[in-house]
């Protein structure tokens, strides 16, 4: 099996008057996946700020081609969720123009100034792909090749109550979700975003649920769980105080999907008492996607490293998700995207020069958003990609 490793990500910037777009590519097979992150620019009033976000995907896409390009996923990032949500719903100029997507909307504020960011996963392809929006703008399901993948945005509890009750309602509906069109959660599910309002007080009752739904379904320390980001996030509904997006694929052999741990750096999760992969490789013929988990500043006996020191934190965290690509013969160099957590504005100046001196190009976003583990001042996740010549799996 020949593997190659030479070929990584392209960055770029976009800059105008009223925004900023980072954007990186990677580009095999006449497939192109693109990350990037849209902030507006010398803009105050949070109905332009959201405008301009939507104006500049839907010229990225106009651009690139409507036939070629397909948006996938978009997660923004708001200041004040409830507040905003009226103006939300009156801006669709990507749906007028027949572009959808599953779309995830959380309260985690930008620290850089700005009422909203938003990130945005999309395929460009010369190949035949089928996109199914027949459920967006929870779920968008796309046909490409030997593999169906199917993303889902801003699930959430029909009926109020504990956070365990609702995450425990959460699990249960998306379960019944991939069943309906031919997925298995304990296989297929590779990522899940679990946003907790009150992180504090609410994550135990999230640990629990999802502990007891990974039982149902054969999930234990003994074979693997799934990459997951379980921090503070509010959706638009007060009374929900758990939200979710995840993603699943089709298609996989078991050959295909390994979880990485680095033990020399990580303990498993399980020892303090949660259940989650640090991390997931998914490798297709052409290329491999890794999944990497919010991250933070702790060793392999699950202790917080560098208690109230938010740069030792920010260094440890790094050198924790670098071990982990490691694992997968991959470095930061390979990283399509970052999104970095923080649970003190305070830290936003000193965190910001960190990332923009070690990472300028890499698109990203610093929110703010308290770790599920109060001692922990930063969390960071991320997504990876790395060239693969593996003849023995169909390309992406």
């Amino acid at each position: 099996m020949k593997r190659e490793s030479n070929m990584l990500p392209v960055m770029w910037n976009k800059r105008s008057d009223k925004c900023q777009m980072s954007i990186s590519t990677f580009t095999k097979e006449r497939t192109s996946e693109h990350h990037m992150m849209i902030t507006p620019r010398g803009i105050n009033n949070f109905y332009e700020q959201y405008q301009v976000l939507k104006e500049a995907l839907l010229s990225f896409i106009l651009e690139r081609g409507k036939k070629n390009c397909h948006l996938v996923f978009q997660r923004i990032f708001f200041s004040d969720i409830t507040n905003q949500s009226e103006i939300i719903t009156d801006v669709d100029m990507l749906k007028d123009n027949g572009i959808e997507s599953t779309i995830s909307w959380v309260q985690q504020p930008p620290l850089n100034h700005v009422k909203c960011t938003l990130y945005a996963y999309l395929i460009e392809t010369e190949e035949e792909m089928v996109i199914d929006h027949s459920n967006a703008p929870h779920h968008t399901e796309i046909h490409k090749g030997a593999y169906s993948h199917l993303w889902s945005g801003k699930l959430v509890s029909q009926d109020n109550g504990s956070s365990y009750q609702q995450t425990e309602n959460i699990f249960a509906e998306y379960h019944k979700l991939l069943e309906g069109k031919g997925y298995h959660f304990s296989d297929m599910c590779h990522r899940t975003w679990l946003y907790v309002r009150d992180v504090d007080t609410n994550y135990q009752g999230v640990v629990e649920a999802r502990n007891d739904y990974f039982d149902t379904v054969g999930l234990i320390p003994s074979n693997h769980f799934v990459t997951s980001t379980g921090i503070e996030g509010r959706d638009l509904d007060v009374k929900k105080n758990v939200l979710m997006d995840a993603y699943a694929v089709k298609g996989l052999s078991k050959d295909q999907v390994r979880y990485i741990q680095a033990l020399t750096h990580l303990n498993p999760t399980h020892e303090y008492g949660v259940r989650f992969e640090r991390g997931t490789a998914i490798e297709f013929g052409d290329r491999k996607h890794i999944y990497i988990s919010g991250t933070a500043s702790i060793d392999n006996k699950g202790e917080i490293v560098h208690p109230n020191h938010i740069v030792l934190q920010a260094d440890r965290a790094m050198e924790n998700i670098s071990a982990l690509l490691k694992e997968e013969e991959a470095s930061p160099n390979n990283i399509m995207q970052m999104i970095i957590y923080l649970r003190d504005v305070a830290d936003y100046s000193i965190i910001e020069t960190y990332y923009n001196e070690r990472y300028p190009n890499t698109p990203k976003v610093i929110v703010l958003a308290p770790v599920c583990r109060p001692g922990w001042l930063i969390e960071i996740e991320c997504i990876a990609i790395k060239s693969m010549n593996n003849p023995t799996f169909a390309n992406f």
